[in-house]
């Protein structure tokens, strides 16, 4: 099972938590993600069998050029390089701001990670929310109500088309990513979660589905990455 429906899956043994304090959620979105590559990508996965670690959470990665050092959520090693870095956001009990902010946190990011080495491969997901009402766990008031949140959700994902097109060489320097995609819940805080599937959320084609977002990823970790 791809690892958006597991993840929804996810959600449902733990319902009410907090999406905003990253940790658990994000890191079960990882693994997800990991397992899927697995699959997928032999040359991912005859590297999974010689490196001693398969993915690291929470891994500080130092940039020269800034002199500074940043936290990301997934890294695949290998060869002394970070291979591949995933770092994953979500947008489920707020838009305005918060969009704008997810968005330039990943900018910073793709720029961040490909200043360090210009081999590795740059990636994101961001979760949204379609649900028209949310309670969040830790604020003691009613939830929070959206009019017309498909609309909402709609021009949240065209903003981030920004990222487009995305960086498929090394030689690109520019703060873009290989690979990013949208993923689209309805989950109102309280209730079981479900993975939702129709417009606007992409569609399979789209390169922001999940589908496109591993055979992306597949094809250029094959390409710089090769094992045979």
């Amino acid at each position: 099972m791809p690892a958006p429906q597991r993840y929804v899956e996810w959600i449902n043994q733990h319902l009410g938590f907090n999406p905003r304090s990253g940790g658990p959620h994000s890191q079960t979105l990882s693994r997800l993600i990991h397992d899927d590559l697995v699959e997928i990508c032999p040359d991912f996965r005859n590297t999974c069998t010689t490196v001693s670690s398969d993915y690291r959470l929470d891994v500080q990665v130092f940039n020269p050029h800034r002199g500074m050092a940043r936290t990301v959520d997934y890294v695949h090693p290998g060869e002394g390089v970070v291979r591949l870095s995933i770092e994953n956001k979500t947008l489920v009990t707020a838009f305005g701001k918060a969009r704008k902010n997810r968005y330039g946190d990943l900018q910073a990011y793709f720029g961040h990670l490909h200043e360090i080495e210009r081999r590795t491969i740059v990636a994101a997901t961001l979760v949204v929310n379609v649900a028209p009402e949310y309670q969040n766990p830790d604020w003691d008031e009613p939830p929070n109500v959206h009019k017309n949140v498909a609309k909402i959700v709609a021009s949240t994902i065209d903003m981030f088309r920004a990222f487009l097109p995305f960086r498929s060489h090394t030689l690109n320097l520019h703060a873009k990513a290989e690979a990013f995609c949208v993923i689209v819940i309805n989950y109102d805080g309280r209730n079981p979660a479900t993975l939702h599937v129709e417009p606007p959320a992409p569609q399979p084609d789209d390169l922001f589905s999940y589908r496109s977002f591993l055979s992306l990823i597949s094809k250029q970790y094959s390409e710089r990455f090769p094992t045979a």
